[in-house]
């Protein structure tokens, strides 16, 4: 018993010392964090073309896309713009802290779309070492 207690400790003491585990290198991700690839897959109201909705609450959804291993989305920012140039001028929602990124509502937007109306929307995401994705610049509702 004795000999496998030691044992223990002297492996625990390589892997603390080598800073590694089964090959892999430990804190890699935060050292390696690259920033997340624009969003893709942008739906609102799961419709990719989403002309001539009857809700004033759209339900927008995105795919994260981030090639680091095991990262998530943290954060989302919504813009939602009256042109093409996509300024936000509707609505900016600012950063919403939540990894949420299906069937999302920006709850300000109700109250400030018109009926018959084309409107732009963007979506920029934040993984968990803070990085931002460029804006995905497709998306209409």
């Amino acid at each position: 018993m004795k000999r496998s207690r030691v044992m223990a400790l002297i492996m625990a003491a390589i892997f603390t010392m080598t800073g590694t585990f089964a090959g892999m290198p430990m804190g890699a991700q935060a050292a390696d964090n690259t920033a997340p690839a624009s969003p893709t897959g942008l739906r609102t109201e799961m419709l990719e073309y989403a002309y001539g909705l009857n809700t004033k609450n759209p339900a927008f959804s995105w795919m994260v896309n981030d090639t680091d291993q095991g990262e998530v989305q943290t954060a989302y920012r919504i813009l939602v713009s009256s042109t093409s140039a996509l300024g936000g001028d509707v609505l900016d929602t600012g950063w919403v802290e939540s990894s949420e990124s299906s069937f999302v509502h920006a709850d300000a937007l109700a109250e400030k779309l018109a009926d018959n109306e084309l409107y732009y929307w963007q979506v920029q995401t934040k993984d968990a070492g803070g990085a931002k994705a460029l804006c995905q610049r497709r998306g209409h509702s």
